[in-house]
């Protein structure tokens, strides 16, 4: 979603410290291009304050942003699938009870047969061909987690950090990658894109 000093581009996979990476990015001296999906009337470069959100954070597809931005080379941070998964559904829980609804379960109770009945395949594949465009399908998944009634309107979490990380990759290596839990070398290896 970002191209560093006009040479390579930073592909953000939700979930995999992507907030903490671009907060960096932005505090650096480092050139900083933001994808043209930035400019319209929902996101706006970089992070600005404005009600009811602190920042504008996209996630975008590798293959778009070479679209963008020509074949250069590409980094990003991936993460253990489980591990992963589990930040997303601990990120969903914390949203929903910051807009002031109850969950139907507490975070702390759910467990592995919560998860299979919550996630059947049909939900995955919706996830996967982001249902967030099929407002009812969208809907229909939140109000199962949420006790309160909503409607589409105050359907306010997005599951993107619920797609798989080679959703965002377009299933094909980034010519860099590091572990969450590496990065360190992140920094060191690359220090002169992030210092």
């Amino acid at each position: 979603m970002l191209l560093i000093n006009n040479d390579l581009i930073w592909v953000c996979i939700p979930k995999n410290a992507s907030y903490s990476i671009h907060l960096a990015l932005n505090n650096s001296n480092l050139d900083i291009q933001y994808s043209c999906k930035y400019n319209n009337k929902n996101h706006y470069k970089g992070f600005i304050n404005y009600p009811n959100k602190k920042y504008s954070h996209l996630h975008i597809q590798k293959n778009d942003l070479i679209k963008e931005w020509g074949n250069k080379e590409t980094i990003c941070i991936t993460r253990n699938f489980a591990d992963r998964f589990i930040s997303a559904i601990q990120f969903i829980w914390k949203k929903i009870e910051q807009n002031g609804y109850t969950t139907i379960i507490p975070i702390y109770e759910i467990d592995n047969e919560f998860i299979y009945k919550l996630f059947t395949p049909n939900i995955i594949f919706d996830i996967h061909n982001d249902f967030t465009i099929n407002k009812n399908k969208h809907f229909k998944f939140f109000q199962s987690i949420i006790k309160e009634k909503i409607t589409i309107k105050n359907s306010f979490v997005k599951p993107h950090s619920l797609i798989c990380q080679n959703y965002y990759k377009n299933s094909s290596k980034c010519n860099y990658e590091f572990d969450i839990n590496e990065l360190d070398k992140f920094i060191n290896e690359n220090n002169h894109f992030l210092a």
